[in-house]
């Protein structure tokens, strides 16, 4: 609440006194006081998405928040993007419906606002029964999970409830592969591949296996994968079957 906050304040006033394990406790109540006031915030912004211009309360039966101008005025108000202020009223108002729950644990201080979004984020797309029986069964363990952990969780859960839903999304989001290119700073770039699962783990497997056989020398494993996978692409890396080239068939008999 504000009131642990002046008491953090008021105990951490002079931080050069005091011992190690009283600052590891201070970090710990400062993400604390985070995440209630991230909680906080979520809340009173939800109130404002329900209200009409005229101050008038409106119901919001949606993710999307009923008030027209809503996210133009947060945006100005907290000098973001209208879409990223669009994003914070949706999940603002998933928060304060069926994922209610998640809002409660991320106020008493006992998850962090990221993992807090991770659940609202992976539910985004189901109907606010299932998002609700999800959070349900990965909320206990969360406040104990790392990040990578309640991200795995999560994607268990939804598989286990909606079954034919986790198809459903998964027919859906192959038809979005694709390939980009995306620039970045000392001339270099990022190469960016949007594929199933099998076929991305399929490739780096495969890129692995060919960088481990080149052997050592002065370039890092990481480093040989980016070359071959650059040599491939345009044409200058060719892999030959030894059984059809006649040459690298023939046995060789020593000499």
């Amino acid at each position: 609440s504000g009131v642990f906050g002046l008491e953090l304040d008021f105990a951490t006033r002079d931080e050069q006194w005091l011992a190690d394990a009283e600052l590891v406790d201070a970090a710990v109540g400062f993400d604390r006081l985070i995440a209630w006031a991230s909680a906080r915030q979520s809340a009173v912004l939800a109130e404002f998405a329900r209200r009409g211009g005229d101050g008038s309360i409106r119901p919001v039966t949606a993710a999307v928040p009923a008030r027209e101008w809503a996210a133009d005025e947060i945006a100005m108000a907290l000098t973001v993007s209208p879409g990223s202020a669009r994003v914070r009223l949706a999940v603002a108002a998933r928060l304060d419906g069926a994922l209610r729950r998640t809002r409660e644990v991320l106020e008493a201080g006992r998850i962090c606002p990221s993992r807090a979004r991770l659940i609202a984020d992976r539910v985004a797309l189901l109907p606010d029964a299932v998002a609700t029986v999800v959070q349900d069964r990965v909320l206990p363990k969360a406040p104990g999970q790392t990040w990578a952990q309640l991200d795995a969780a999560l994607r268990r859960a939804i598989t286990a409830i909606d079954p034919e839903g986790a198809a459903e999304r998964h027919r859906a989001a192959t038809k979005e592969r694709r390939v980009d290119v995306f620039a970045q700073d000392d001339g270099m770039a990022t190469l960016w591949a949007r594929m199933t699962a099998p076929d991305a783990a399929a490739s780096f497997e495969w890129l692995t296996r060919l960088a481990r056989g080149m052997g050592a020398d002065d370039r890092t494993l990481d480093q040989r994968r980016a070359d071959l996978l650059a040599a491939a692409l345009t044409g200058k890396l060719v892999i030959r079957d030894p059984a059809a080239d006649p040459v690298m068939a023939a046995p060789v008999t020593p000499g």
